[in-house]
């Protein structure tokens, strides 16, 4: 008797077979997911502009993070007269308490917000800077072309301090700030400098009170004390000869730009320009190492988040002991520096 071979009933169990086993796999990863996402810290969308973390979050108590570890410390002094002091470090796992962080939540569109921007030919100014004519600052110890002149209000507070210890110093106070956001007519500023919309940048011109002339600002004699201490009062000397390649500009010794404390004194202490410190603190994220200094008498930490990829709003995390500023890099992120007296 023959008996015919059921193909079509062995290819059924075969599939039956095949789908169990794929069905058992993607649950067992399902699992392993959870298991993992349990683990990670949960970023918390909230209108609340500083939250503490609460206990009824997926938060765990304690998280392991990358940090430093001081080993050696040596003072490195630069040209403003301020003492940073930077750590030779050792790579060290550290368990730090997330219970004790705080937070704050910002919105996505304040990447492209703050005095820290990067403004340049591959990245344009793209929010509207709050701006302010010099009629409403008030200062004694620099000049003016005309009142009408617009700064960014975030610069106006360190300008004026800088110019006041510049008199003080030096009893100069023939300076004139020729140019903010615009271009001017005369030949030697007439430079396409892309970061001029943003307010956060003076021309600066050297006056001649009895010719009524002026000349570009040059660091000769008195006036070299500017880019010496700027940083102190929150500004760069934007672009130098050392770093053309980095910024694509040559040397413009009149444009000084406002970035910010702590953030002007370490790019004057390591030497950087706005775009490599840009890079550089992006390679320091919140789970990571962070930039660790010293300076008159505040100890300062910097670290990078990015902005959220889902939803419209970033909820950075940062030490509770600390007071905390979050700036926009005007790129893909933030950049959140904490600060805290010496004890």
């Amino acid at each position: 008797m023959n008996r015919r071979f059921n193909f079509g009933g062995v290819a059924l169990v075969l599939t039956a077979v095949i789908l169990g086993i794929f069905a058992v796999d993607f649950f067992r990863r399902l699992w392993i997911d959870w298991g993992n996402a349990r683990g990670k810290l949960n970023v918390v969308s909230s209108s609340s502009s500083l939250l503490d973390i609460e206990p009824s979050t997926s938060l765990p108590d304690t998280t392991t993070l990358t940090s430093e570890s001081q080993t050696t410390t040596e003072p490195t002094s630069f040209s403003g007269g301020a003492v940073i002091t930077t750590a030779s470090t050792t790579q060290t796992t550290v368990t730090m308490d997330i219970s004790n962080a705080q937070t704050i939540t910002v919105s996505n569109n304040d990447v492209y917000t703050g005095p820290l921007l990067l403004i340049n030919a591959e990245h344009p100014l793209v929010a509207n800077p709050k701006l302010t004519d010099f009629s409403h600052i008030k200062y004694d110890h620099f000049r003016l072309p005309t009142k009408s002149l617009q700064l960014n209000t975030l610069a106006s507070d360190g300008l004026v301090r800088m110019f006041n210890t510049f008199y003080t110093t030096s009893g100069q106070g023939n300076v004139m700030v020729y140019a903010t956001t615009q271009v001017p007519m005369a030949p030697a500023y007439q430079v396409n400098i892309p970061e001029r919309a943003s307010g956060l940048s003076v021309d600066l011109a050297i006056l001649n009170e009895s010719g009524g002339s002026h000349s570009p600002y040059v660091d000769n004699g008195a006036y070299a004390w500017l880019p010496k201490h700027c940083a102190e009062y929150g500004f760069i000397w934007r672009y130098t000869a050392d770093k053309e390649a980095v910024t694509g500009m040559k040397e413009l010794k009149w444009h000084f730009r406002y970035v910010g404390i702590p953030h002007a004194l370490y790019m004057q202490s390591e030497e950087l320009c706005l775009e490599e410190y840009i890079n550089l603190v992006h390679e320091h994220p919140w789970d990571g190492q962070h930039l660790k200094f010293t300076a008159y008498d505040t100890a300062y930490e910097i670290y990078y988040v990015p902005a959220s990829q889902t939803g419209t709003t970033t909820t950075i995390y940062y030490p509770a002991d600390t007071e905390v500023q979050v700036d926009g890099d005007n790129v893909q992120g933030f950049v959140v520096s904490c600060s805290k007296p010496v004890s």
